[in-house]
């Protein structure tokens, strides 16, 4: 089995896009991005990723990717000081319960989330 770390470097998409794939280790472990910012650590897919300032980051699907560029620099400085501060070293399905029941104040739905994407559209 391979590891979840070589799945990402090993990327075909990455490793013929750029030229050190070790530059390009995954943010937040290899979990989904658009999860980071609620504290949420959810599966990501190296198919759906993008780099942003020398940084790779994953997502689950099309649709993830879709709510974090909304609002990339907040849901980066967000997600980033979630993962300092609980997420990293955590247990995924403890650290995802406590925030499904103890929600981070800036909260949406999947619902919501989809509604502010077709108002940008």
């Amino acid at each position: 089995k391979i590891s979840r770390r070589d799945q990402y470097v090993l990327n075909s998409k990455i490793l013929t896009e750029q030229a050190n794939p070790e530059k390009y280790i995954p943010q937040y472990g290899g979990f989904c991005a658009n999860g980071a910012p609620y504290g949420i650590l959810l599966g990501g897919l190296a198919k759906f990723y993008k780099i942003v300032d020398s940084k790779l980051y994953i997502f689950a699907d099309p649709k993830s990717q879709a709510y974090w560029e909304m609002d990339q620099a907040f849901n980066i400085k967000t997600g980033d000081e979630l993962w300092a501060s609980e997420m990293k070293g955590s247990w995924p399905f403890f650290q995802s319960y406590k925030r499904i029941i103890f929600k981070v104040p800036h909260y949406k739905t999947t619902a919501e989330l989809e509604e502010l994407l077709k108002s940008k559209k």
